[in-house]
C-alpha cells in the first residue's frame, strides 16, 4: 500500500524538470549517439592512435638520450 502512495505522489509532483522531460532528453541523446556511432568511434580511434604514437615516440626519445 505504501508503494502506491509513493508512486501517486511521484506522478503528481510537478516541481522542476519532470521525469518525462529527462527521459525524452535521454532518448534524443541516445538516438543521436546511435546514429553517429561509427563516425564517433572512428574519431575516437584516430585520437587514441595519435596519442599512442606520441607516447611511444616520447618514450623512445627518453631512452635514446645517451
Amino acid at each position: 500500500m505504501r508503494t502506491n502512495g509513493m508512486i501517486k505522489k511521484f506522478f503528481q509532483d510537478e516541481s522542476g524538470q519532470t521525469t518525462t522531460e529527462y527521459i525524452l532528453i535521454l532518448a534524443v541523446v541516445v538516438t543521436i549517439i546511435m546514429q553517429f556511432k561509427n563516425k564517433l568511434l572512428g574519431i575516437i580511434r584516430k585520437m587514441t592512435d595519435g596519442l599512442d604514437s606520441a607516447t611511444d615516440s616520447a618514450i623512445e626519445d627518453m631512452g635514446n638520450t645517451d
